[in-house]
């Protein structure tokens, strides 16, 4: 797995707010820090990320 912003969608649409809470859920099974978010720069990523790290 590796923790790094999600790319671009093969079918050009956008990333949805249930994609980022996947992977800070997937994040979390994986064993990766709450702190390791790599959206700390764009608040909507970070905060779905982190709602998903948590509830893993």
């Amino acid at each position: 797995m590796i923790n790094a912003p999600l790319p671009p969608k093969a079918n050009g649409k956008p990333n949805t707010n249930k994609d980022y809470e996947m992977q800070g859920w997937n994040a979390s099974l994986a064993g990766i820090p709450e702190d390791a978010c790599p959206y700390y720069a764009t608040s909507t990523a970070e905060k779905y990320w982190l709602k998903g790290h948590r509830s893993a």
